[in-house]
């Protein structure tokens, strides 16, 4: 069976992508800059504020919706409408090129024609990508809808028509559209950030964390059993030493392969980055 949907993937031919970008989509400052969110196996939803978007999301496919603040959103916290979304944004946090993204950013206009009523259409997502990993310079917008592979082949004719609006659109900005499913988010990768994002911002000890980043300095290459097994971090339960050791994945002081299942034996090292 031939798959209906295309590749709506590809960049745009123009060469100065991201050269404009919308004042809504500049990251003026973070807001909200610490959360305990969690991926309990219920699928439980989060937060209750309401967010000033683009479009109002209602009760979400497969009946989950719910908030989720974050380290590199603009404003606030950021709704999402499906188990989907809230995986891609948990992606996105563990991105080290990510600035910034933004659930339903604005709303596109779509006039009426062929007798279809006019109407409008809001992306699910506008990411800001940097130059460089942790870096600060612009060098692309991505407008991403995040879908699942069934619901666009139930659904494609109310879709396509949407997003060549959302193509054209972005083609204007010198942007890139892009189409997400299943596919691509529920990897290993995604294992391992809903693994470290509860950590991320638990009340940490920095005399602790300095005490760990000088073993793993001298150490170099190691594993988590390593770091466990020196003496000099003795003073620390096993229990608190796990904990902080994952903060400092969490915060990007700690470098981990996220495209490998992760475990006590796994290559760790000190980022090069990092500040302590």
């Amino acid at each position: 069976m031939t798959d209906p949907i295309p590749n709506w993937n590809a960049a745009p031919r123009r060469p100065d992508m991201a050269q404009r970008t919308l004042p809504k989509l500049n990251r003026i400052q973070t807001l909200v800059d610490a959360t305990s969110f969690s991926f309990p196996i219920e699928d439980a939803i989060g937060y209750s504020n309401p967010l000033p978007q683009a479009r109002k999301i209602g009760l979400g496919r497969r009946a989950l919706t719910g908030y989720m603040t974050s380290a590199k959103k603009t404003d606030g916290i950021g709704q999402f409408e499906s188990s989907l979304e809230r995986d891609y944004f948990a992606l996105l946090e563990f991105d080290a090129t990510v600035i910034a993204w933004h659930p339903q950013p604005f709303t596109i206009p779509i006039p009426a024609c062929q007798g279809r009523r006019g109407t409008r259409y809001s992306p699910d997502v506008a990411v800001e990508y940097a130059t460089a990993p942790n870096g600060k310079n612009l060098d692309r917008v991505e407008l991403v809808e995040v879908k699942y592979r069934d619901e666009l082949r139930a659904n494609w004719d109310y879709f396509k028509h949407r997003f060549r609006h959302g193509i054209r659109y972005a083609k204007r900005e010198g942007w890139r559209f892009r189409i997400l499913t299943e596919r691509e988010i529920r990897t290993e990768r995604l294992n391992n950030a809903k693994f470290f994002l509860p950590y991320r911002d638990r009340g940490t000890d920095e005399d602790d964390i300095y005490s760990i980043a000088m073993v793993l300095e001298k150490q170099g290459a190691s594993t988590p059993n390593r770091v466990l097994d020196c003496p000099s971090l003795g003073y620390l339960t096993r229990g608190r030493l796990i904990s902080i050791l994952w903060h400092m994945v969490a915060k990007g002081l700690v470098v981990v392969d996220f495209d490998q299942p992760f475990g006590m034996n796994s290559p760790i090292q000190l980022s090069a980055n990092a500040i302590y």
